[in-house]
């Protein structure tokens, strides 16, 4: 508890909600609470700061050279760890080798949703399609 204010007969003060953690988020959320005493009744006053608990913060990631690096390994068919090629047209996309999990659950996701819309985007115009609940690419025909 913080900000600790007596204003007979109200209370008010702050807490520190760890929820998000238990998600893998490196945020608490800041809950700013008042009590009538007289009335019995607790007020949520506002929710929607947070705070930074744990250490540095991940740097963010530019996912679209990655994509295009990924778009060009496709493209030319080329074999690398990151790819597992089923035929000369399709391939999955081993996304724990091309953003690998060493981040908070919440960072991940982003990162490969982001990843994956750039990936699909850069694929596009050469005539490839990537198939993003299967990580699977699909193009033309040699």
């Amino acid at each position: 508890m913080e900000e600790v204010k007596w204003n007979p007969p109200i209370l008010s003060f702050v807490i520190e909600r760890h929820g998000g953690t238990v998600l893998g988020s490196g945020y608490a959320e800041l809950q700013s609470w008042t009590v009538d005493i007289n009335a019995g009744r607790a007020t949520l006053a506002d929710h929607h700061r947070q705070r930074w608990l744990h250490g540095p913060r991940n740097s963010p990631l530019k996912v679209g050279p990655i994509a295009a690096e990924i778009t060009e390994l496709i493209k030319n068919r080329k074999a690398d760890p990151r790819l597992k090629w089923k035929s000369s047209d399709e391939a999955r996309v081993q996304i724990g080798e091309v953003i690998p999990n060493d981040c908070p659950k919440q960072t991940l996701v982003g990162r490969r949703r982001r990843f994956k819309k750039a990936l699909q985007e850069s694929l596009q115009p050469h005539g490839w399609e990537l198939f993003t609940g299967t990580n699977t690419v699909k193009g033309k025909k040699n």
